[in-house]
């Protein structure tokens, strides 16, 4: 595997952690070996160049073997079509820009209208593709992480256009819950297919945000929660997300702050979701704040895994004096190796 001696190691602490049976945390710790060297890869080359799949898999080969993989971290390719590209399955529109992808649909959805997956659309079978070529050619030199899908609701806003989605709950709750109950099923039939494609020659599976699992698991999300209440979370998403969660081994859920701070003892009491991903933005006190040490202590004591995608490696133990390490995942950018040897006394 490029720039990784300790893979065999490092798969048996992750699956310990998964099951919860790991007393230390994993850290996803990356070097780059030479920070000004040029590269061509950008994370958004497969939906930029669609007709040289071999070729940004080239590209993202050359750039990641300028990395140093520490610990739990591994080279991880992701199938990066946008978040939520499941709206390109079902008859969206997707808009490929220089740092985005974003759908929609024109007509927007009409209430008459179901939703279904659409396994002969172009953008689902060249995610097919995709995800074939990239475990072909890089099954000994790097991990196929799973599509971002994205959440149900975030995908219906695509298709029926936010505004009107709002209104849709007030005026047509029933229809809602029908178009959820849909997506969830193109979504489940859509992960794994694809996870089908990637294991047939990997062991295991990744995702956009880090960890490595020996079977089945991929984050979950939804970001339209922010704009409805917690009455209208518990019905219109909880059922989807517990939906999901039941199908897959494992799931993280992509917990999108402030916006979202109302919904976490709802998500705590499902006893499906593996964890929670921290993601306070940018607007927000870092995770590395004691601000937020309650609400690690919270989510831990509902037997919940913790992510952090980007923490300040110097301030683990002001962290782990307040929480437990058992259970966490820290990811980090590390400049300077010696950083790395303070992190001996969790492993």
């Amino acid at each position: 595997m490029i720039g990784k001696t300790n893979w065999e190691e490092a798969k048996k602490d992750y699956a310990a952690w998964w099951r919860k049976e790991s007393g230390k945390p994993l850290f996803f710790t990356v070097i780059c070996r030479e920070p000004d060297t040029p590269t061509r890869w950008s994370g958004w080359n497969l939906a930029h160049k669609l007709d040289k799949v071999e070729e940004n898999i080239k590209d993202f080969k050359h750039a990641y073997s300028n990395y140093i993989y520490k610990l739990h971290a591994f080279p991880l390719l992701t199938i990066n079509l946008g978040p939520g590209i499941l709206a390109g399955y079902v008859g969206g529109e997707v808009h490929v820009r220089p740092d985005t992808v974003w759908f929609s649909k024109n007509p927007t959805l009409r209430l008459d209208e179901d939703i279904g997956l659409d396994p002969n659309s172009w953008w689902y079978r060249k995610t097919r593709e995709i995800a074939n070529l990239a475990v072909e050619q890089g099954h000994d030199d790097f991990i196929t992480g799973m599509t971002d899908l994205g959440g149900n609701l975030d995908v219906l806003s695509s298709l029926r256009g936010p505004e009107q989605l709002l209104y849709d709950f007030k005026d047509n709750p029933q229809r809602v819950m029908e178009w959820v109950g849909q997506l969830t099923k193109a979504w489940l039939k859509a992960y794994w297919d694809f996870y089908g494609v990637i294991t047939l020659r990997q062991e295991g599976i990744g995702g956009w945000m880090g960890p490595w699992a020996p079977e089945s698991w991929c984050p979950i999300q939804c970001d339209f929660a922010e704009m409805i209440s917690p009455d209208m979370f518990q019905k219109f998403v909880v059922p989807d997300l517990q939906a999901i969660a039941r199908s897959l081994r494992y799931t993280i859920y992509h917990w999108e702050v402030p916006g979202q701070f109302p919904y976490l003892d709802c998500l705590l009491s499902i006893p499906e979701v593996t964890g929670i991903q921290w993601n306070p933005g940018p607007s927000l006190e870092p995770p590395h704040s004691p601000k937020w040490f309650p609400l690690y202590r919270k989510i831990q004591e509902k037997g919940k895994l913790l992510v952090f995608c980007g923490f300040d490696l110097n301030k683990l133990d002001a962290l782990f004096s307040a929480i437990d390490p058992k259970g966490v995942f820290i990811s980090a950018v590390v400049s300077d190796e010696r950083v790395l040897e303070k992190l001996g006394k969790y492993l």
